[in-house]
């Protein structure tokens, strides 16, 4: 819902800095949240878009955050065989985490934004 934007735009804030802090259980949430954000956001009111949608670009502003926490591992792939397999694994959660955003935006780029709140 438009009008719950606000109050999870600072939740996600607050998962993306975690995110940054190492805290990769926050992963599947920063998927989950884009995949939700993909479909477009429900009004309950004429007025709802009016009201929360200059929340928008602070939302989406948050979620792309995550994506530079998200970047494929530079380092070589180690010689241990567990070392690798748990690279691996950093790698393809991370990868998916910017699908889902990647995804996310697309979608927004589809069904479109409040143009009047993105400064120029």
């Amino acid at each position: 819902l438009l009008s719950q934007l606000e109050p999870l735009t600072a939740l996600l804030q607050l998962v993306v800095e975690r995110f940054y802090a190492g805290a990769t259980v926050f992963g599947p949430a920063l998927c989950e949240v884009a995949s939700v954000a993909s479909k477009p956001m429900v009004s309950r009111k004429t007025s709802d878009m009016l009201q929360f949608g200059e929340c928008q670009p602070a939302y989406i502003s948050a979620i792309v955050a995550a994506m530079g926490a998200a970047l494929p591992p530079q380092d070589e792939p180690p010689d241990d065989p567990e070392a690798r397999k748990e690279r691996d694994a950093v790698a393809a959660r991370n990868e998916k985490i910017r699908i889902a955003i990647a995804h996310m935006l697309a979608s927004w780029a589809r069904f479109g934004l409040v143009e009047e709140t993105f400064e120029t």
